[in-house]
């Protein structure tokens, strides 16, 4: 955008007229385009560092998070296998309850009285 070419710039300085089309640039001009440029992109990579540490810190929850509840997970797997044993044991007892119930002749129905 600000590069007139080799030609241009070695005509320009030896005093000869531009090819048609071009224009001679200024200097200062060119220069405080450039300055707003860089600063521009400055700007843009100073608000792209502080988003990616947002997003790290965003990571770093999540992970954390993800930690604690593969924690959670397992203690439910845990306790939800601790359960499963209680029932199983909870019916043998409530077997062999209701055959000695049945055995020495109690009514063992499971009908309801009305």
């Amino acid at each position: 955008r600000l590069h007139l070419g080799a030609a241009a710039g070695a005509a320009a300085a030896a005093g000869a007229e531009q090819p048609p089309g071009m224009r001679r640039w200024d200097k200062e001009v060119v220069l405080v385009d450039a300055a707003v440029h860089i600063q521009r992109l400055a700007e843009r990579l100073v608000a792209s560092a502080a988003q990616l540490d947002s997003l790290r810190e965003e990571l770093d929850e999540a992970r954390n998070e993800k930690v604690e509840l593969r924690k959670d997970k397992l203690y439910l797997r845990n306790e939800l296998d601790n359960v499963r044993d209680e029932c199983r044991r909870l019916r043998a007892d409530n077997l062999t309850l209701w055959q000695a119930c049945r055995g020495s002749g109690l009514d063992v129905s499971l009908d309801k009285p009305d």
